[in-house]
Protein backbone atom coordinates (compact mmCIF):
# COMPACT_ATOMS: atom_id res chain seq x y z
CA UNK A 1 0.00 0.00 0.00
CA UNK A 2 3.07 2.39 0.57
CA UNK A 3 3.74 1.65 -3.37
CA UNK A 4 3.08 4.68 -6.00
CA UNK A 5 2.09 1.92 -7.53
CA UNK A 6 -0.76 0.89 -5.67
CA UNK A 7 -3.92 2.86 -6.23
CA UNK A 8 -6.08 1.07 -4.17
CA UNK A 9 -7.58 -1.80 -2.37
CA UNK A 10 -9.47 -3.77 -5.07
CA UNK A 11 -12.79 -5.02 -4.40
CA UNK A 12 -13.59 -6.08 -1.02
CA UNK A 13 -15.05 -9.04 -1.61
CA UNK A 14 -15.34 -10.81 1.63
CA UNK A 15 -18.40 -8.57 3.10
CA UNK A 16 -19.33 -10.91 5.47
CA UNK A 17 -15.45 -10.42 7.07
CA UNK A 18 -16.38 -7.02 7.02
CA UNK A 19 -19.53 -6.84 8.60
CA UNK A 20 -17.99 -9.44 11.54
CA UNK A 21 -15.15 -7.73 12.26
CA UNK A 22 -12.59 -10.36 10.73
CA UNK A 23 -9.08 -9.32 12.15
CA UNK A 24 -7.27 -10.22 8.76
CA UNK A 25 -10.22 -8.16 6.54
CA UNK A 26 -10.28 -5.15 8.79
CA UNK A 27 -6.14 -4.96 8.91
CA UNK A 28 -6.20 -4.43 5.02
CA UNK A 29 -8.80 -1.72 4.86
CA UNK A 30 -6.51 0.17 7.63
CA UNK A 31 -3.86 -0.16 5.88
CA UNK A 32 -5.26 1.06 2.57
CA UNK A 33 -7.18 3.97 4.61
CA UNK A 34 -3.35 4.64 6.04
CA UNK A 35 -2.27 5.46 3.16
CA UNK A 36 -5.45 7.20 1.75
CA UNK A 37 -6.08 5.00 -0.59
CA UNK A 38 -9.70 4.12 -1.64
CA UNK A 39 -11.25 0.68 -0.81
CA UNK A 40 -13.21 -0.54 -3.38
CA UNK A 41 -16.27 -2.27 -2.89
CA UNK A 42 -18.46 -5.61 -3.59
CA UNK A 43 -21.82 -6.28 -1.93
CA UNK A 44 -24.43 -7.72 -4.16
CA UNK A 45 -27.78 -6.72 -2.56
CA UNK A 46 -26.51 -5.47 0.68
CA UNK A 47 -28.84 -2.69 2.31
CA UNK A 48 -30.30 -1.62 5.31
CA UNK A 49 -28.37 -1.90 8.48
CA UNK A 50 -25.67 -4.22 7.08
CA UNK A 51 -24.60 -1.56 4.14
CA UNK A 52 -24.59 1.10 6.67
CA UNK A 53 -21.63 -0.79 8.14
CA UNK A 54 -19.83 -1.60 5.70
CA UNK A 55 -19.61 1.98 4.28
CA UNK A 56 -18.71 2.82 7.80
CA UNK A 57 -15.19 0.47 7.73
CA UNK A 58 -14.04 3.27 4.47
CA UNK A 59 -15.43 0.95 1.54
CA UNK A 60 -15.89 3.56 -0.83
CA UNK A 61 -17.53 2.23 -4.36
CA UNK A 62 -19.83 -0.61 -5.39
CA UNK A 63 -19.95 -2.74 -9.01
CA UNK A 64 -22.32 -4.84 -8.02
CA UNK A 65 -25.65 -3.36 -7.66
CA UNK A 66 -28.41 -4.91 -9.53
CA UNK A 67 -31.70 -2.75 -8.98
CA UNK A 68 -32.50 0.64 -9.25
CA UNK A 69 -33.15 0.58 -5.06
CA UNK A 70 -30.25 -1.03 -4.43
CA UNK A 71 -28.03 1.64 -6.09
CA UNK A 72 -29.99 4.82 -4.60
CA UNK A 73 -29.41 3.85 -1.36
CA UNK A 74 -25.74 3.15 -1.61
CA UNK A 75 -25.66 6.54 -3.33
CA UNK A 76 -27.49 8.28 -0.37
CA UNK A 77 -25.52 6.53 1.88
CA UNK A 78 -22.56 8.59 0.31
CA UNK A 79 -21.32 5.01 -1.69
CA UNK A 80 -20.37 5.86 -5.19
CA UNK A 81 -21.94 3.32 -7.51
CA UNK A 82 -20.35 1.82 -11.13
CA UNK A 83 -22.50 1.22 -13.65
CA UNK A 84 -20.60 -2.36 -14.75
CA UNK A 85 -21.43 -3.69 -18.27
CA UNK A 86 -19.21 -6.77 -18.46
CA UNK A 87 -19.44 -9.68 -20.42
CA UNK A 88 -21.53 -12.00 -17.76
CA UNK A 89 -22.57 -9.37 -15.90
CA UNK A 90 -24.73 -6.71 -16.80
CA UNK A 91 -26.42 -3.62 -15.00
CA UNK A 92 -26.62 -0.78 -17.08
CA UNK A 93 -30.42 -0.63 -18.01
CA UNK A 94 -31.07 -0.88 -14.19
CA UNK A 95 -29.09 1.51 -13.09
CA UNK A 96 -28.83 4.37 -15.80
CA UNK A 97 -31.41 5.95 -14.67
CA UNK A 98 -29.61 7.02 -11.60
CA UNK A 99 -27.54 9.24 -13.88
CA UNK A 100 -28.97 12.69 -13.18
CA UNK A 101 -29.41 13.47 -9.92
CA UNK A 102 -26.12 11.37 -8.98
CA UNK A 103 -23.71 11.92 -11.93
CA UNK A 104 -20.72 13.07 -9.58
CA UNK A 105 -20.73 9.91 -7.69
CA UNK A 106 -21.31 7.49 -10.44
CA UNK A 107 -18.39 5.62 -12.86
CA UNK A 108 -18.62 3.32 -15.95
CA UNK A 109 -16.89 -0.08 -15.73
CA UNK A 110 -17.18 -3.07 -17.42
CA UNK A 111 -15.96 -6.17 -14.61
CA UNK A 112 -14.35 -8.59 -16.38
CA UNK A 113 -14.61 -8.08 -19.89
CA UNK A 114 -13.59 -10.95 -22.46
CA UNK A 115 -11.18 -9.90 -26.12
CA UNK A 116 -13.41 -10.77 -28.25
CA UNK A 117 -16.32 -8.32 -26.92
CA UNK A 118 -13.67 -5.92 -25.50
CA UNK A 119 -12.57 -5.30 -28.94
CA UNK A 120 -15.64 -4.18 -29.91
CA UNK A 121 -15.42 -1.55 -27.87
CA UNK A 122 -15.54 -0.58 -23.78
CA UNK A 123 -16.72 2.48 -22.11
CA UNK A 124 -16.92 4.80 -25.14
CA UNK A 125 -19.91 2.09 -25.74
CA UNK A 126 -21.75 2.86 -22.13
CA UNK A 127 -21.39 6.83 -23.48
CA UNK A 128 -22.99 6.21 -26.60
CA UNK A 129 -25.81 4.02 -24.91
CA UNK A 130 -25.94 6.94 -22.83
CA UNK A 131 -26.29 9.55 -25.02
CA UNK A 132 -28.75 7.84 -27.13
CA UNK A 133 -31.02 7.29 -24.04
CA UNK A 134 -31.25 11.42 -23.92
CA UNK A 135 -29.16 11.98 -21.35
CA UNK A 136 -26.38 14.78 -20.66
CA UNK A 137 -23.55 14.59 -22.45
CA UNK A 138 -21.39 16.48 -20.12
CA UNK A 139 -22.83 14.23 -17.07
CA UNK A 140 -21.91 11.15 -19.01
CA UNK A 141 -18.39 12.41 -19.56
CA UNK A 142 -17.84 13.37 -16.00
CA UNK A 143 -18.76 9.42 -14.92
CA UNK A 144 -16.40 7.82 -17.71
CA UNK A 145 -13.29 10.10 -17.67
CA UNK A 146 -13.34 12.91 -14.35
CA UNK A 147 -14.84 10.95 -11.99
CA UNK A 148 -12.59 7.86 -12.35
CA UNK A 149 -9.37 9.49 -12.21
CA UNK A 150 -9.88 11.96 -9.31
CA UNK A 151 -11.70 9.15 -6.99
CA UNK A 152 -8.57 6.68 -7.78
CA UNK A 153 -6.24 9.98 -8.11
CA UNK A 154 -4.88 8.00 -11.12
CA UNK A 155 -1.43 9.57 -12.75
CA UNK A 156 -2.68 10.70 -15.41
CA UNK A 157 -4.17 14.00 -17.71
CA UNK A 158 -7.42 15.67 -17.78
CA UNK A 159 -6.53 18.01 -20.53
CA UNK A 160 -5.46 21.00 -17.75
CA UNK A 161 -2.43 23.20 -17.80
CA UNK A 162 0.67 21.16 -16.94
CA UNK A 163 -1.34 17.68 -17.27
CA UNK A 164 -0.04 14.85 -19.64
CA UNK A 165 -1.67 14.78 -22.99
CA UNK A 166 -3.79 11.56 -22.20
CA UNK A 167 -6.67 11.18 -24.47
CA UNK A 168 -8.89 9.37 -27.37
CA UNK A 169 -10.17 11.01 -30.67
CA UNK A 170 -13.84 9.96 -31.58
CA UNK A 171 -15.81 10.30 -35.05
CA UNK A 172 -18.12 12.06 -33.26
CA UNK A 173 -20.19 12.44 -29.60
CA UNK A 174 -23.04 9.91 -30.52
CA UNK A 175 -21.58 6.86 -31.73
CA UNK A 176 -17.81 7.74 -29.89
CA UNK A 177 -16.18 5.64 -32.56
CA UNK A 178 -12.33 5.90 -31.06
CA UNK A 179 -10.13 6.93 -34.16
CA UNK A 180 -6.81 7.55 -32.17
CA UNK A 181 -5.55 7.31 -29.08
CA UNK A 182 -2.93 9.43 -27.18
CA UNK A 183 -1.05 9.07 -23.96
CA UNK A 184 1.31 11.48 -22.56
CA UNK A 185 0.88 13.44 -26.04
CA UNK A 186 2.22 9.84 -28.16
CA UNK A 187 -0.28 8.92 -30.79
CA UNK A 188 -0.10 5.33 -30.17
CA UNK A 189 -3.13 3.71 -32.03
CA UNK A 190 -5.47 4.87 -34.81
CA UNK A 191 -8.23 3.34 -36.70
CA UNK A 192 -7.66 -0.19 -34.49
CA UNK A 193 -4.13 -0.52 -35.02
CA UNK A 194 -1.76 -0.09 -32.19
CA UNK A 195 1.91 1.86 -32.22
CA UNK A 196 3.21 0.52 -29.45
CA UNK A 197 6.41 -1.67 -29.37
CA UNK A 198 6.43 -5.03 -28.02
CA UNK A 199 9.20 -5.49 -25.31
CA UNK A 200 10.60 -8.95 -26.49
CA UNK A 201 11.06 -11.13 -23.57
CA UNK A 202 13.60 -14.24 -23.20
CA UNK A 203 11.40 -16.45 -20.88
CA UNK A 204 7.91 -14.63 -21.06
CA UNK A 205 6.83 -16.53 -18.38
CA UNK A 206 7.15 -18.40 -14.89
CA UNK A 207 5.77 -22.05 -16.37
CA UNK A 208 8.48 -25.07 -15.27
CA UNK A 209 8.39 -26.46 -19.02
CA UNK A 210 9.90 -27.49 -22.37
CA UNK A 211 9.61 -25.68 -25.81
CA UNK A 212 6.25 -26.68 -27.34
CA UNK A 213 5.66 -26.75 -31.36
CA UNK A 214 2.12 -26.54 -32.61
CA UNK A 215 2.43 -30.07 -33.80
CA UNK A 216 2.76 -31.61 -29.90
CA UNK A 217 -0.67 -29.97 -29.62
CA UNK A 218 -2.41 -31.96 -32.59
CA UNK A 219 -5.37 -33.50 -31.74
CA UNK A 220 -6.79 -35.91 -34.13
CA UNK A 221 -10.46 -36.63 -34.28
CA UNK A 222 -11.87 -40.32 -33.88
CA UNK A 223 -15.23 -40.71 -34.93
CA UNK A 224 -17.37 -43.68 -33.49
CA UNK A 225 -18.81 -45.15 -36.55
CA UNK A 226 -22.85 -45.52 -36.19
CA UNK A 227 -24.57 -48.81 -36.26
Amino acid sequence: MASPDIYYLSEMMNYPGVLFDDEEVLKKIAWAKHYNKPVDGHAPGLGGEPIKKYIAAGISTDHECFTYDEGAEKLSLGMKVLIREGSAAKNFEALIDLLPDNFENMMFCSDDKHPDDLIVGHINLLCARAVAKGFDLFKILQMACINPVKHYKMNIGLLQKNDAADFIVVEDLTDFKVLQTYIDGELVAENGKSFVKHIAFEKPNNFNTSKKKSKTLKLLAQPKKSG
